[in-house]
């Protein structure tokens, strides 16, 4: 292992499909809650795959669903930001 600087790693090929940075993603419970509570089965459509909808429905205690849901689009938020979408 070397260490480099970003210039040297964006110039070398083996380092081509390496992510240069790293970050925290805070999503607020309330917002999400509010979000949902509005849109319900809209909002789930739009922003999650099924398979995390169905995992949704199992769970049980109302704010456990929520923080689910926040936990959820913090980290497509955070990929998104990753990759400049």
């Amino acid at each position: 292992v070397r260490a480099c600087n970003s210039q040297d790693a964006r110039n070398n090929r083996s380092f081509k499909n390496m992510i240069f940075g790293h970050g925290v993603d805070i999503v607020c419970i309330q917002r999400i809650s509010n979000v949902y509570e509005k849109h319900k089965e809209k909002f789930l459509d739009k922003v999650f795959h099924i398979n995390e909808i169905k995992r949704f429905y199992i769970i049980n205690n109302t704010q456990a669903k929520i923080r689910y849901l926040a936990k959820r689009f913090a980290a497509k938020e955070a990929f998104a930001k990753a990759f400049n979408h």
